[in-house]
């Protein structure tokens, strides 16, 4: 089974770098997130808002769960290196310097 990362959108919200759909054979799921935060990534999947009542506070509940941990996580290593691949900051172009702005 073919799985395919479409609709890409770079954001940039604290930690929310980038939204993005997947494509899993002939199903499509919307609204999966990238974050990166203290030089770690990781992806999101889809979840609903919720208010905490003890707290008040926004919490999120997952739309979409692993039952087996060792399946999140091989999921989480595959979907953060092709969501890195996409986003990857492009690669700045050379620069002329002036000999007389060398400080050495």
């Amino acid at each position: 089974m073919t799985w395919t990362i479409t609709d890409t959108k770079k954001l940039d919200r604290n930690t929310l770098k980038a939204s993005f759909s997947l494509i899993i054979g002939p199903m499509k799921i919307e609204g999966f997130t990238y974050h990166i935060k203290n030089g770690k990534s990781w992806v999101s999947p889809p979840s609903k808002e919720y208010i905490d009542r003890k707290t008040g506070g926004k919490k999120y509940h997952p739309m979409i769960r692993f039952p087996e941990k060792e399946r999140y996580w091989d999921f989480q290593k595959w979907a953060v290196s092709q969501v890195a691949d996409i986003f990857a900051p492009a690669a700045e172009p050379a620069r002329e310097v002036n000999a007389d702005d060398i400080l050495f």
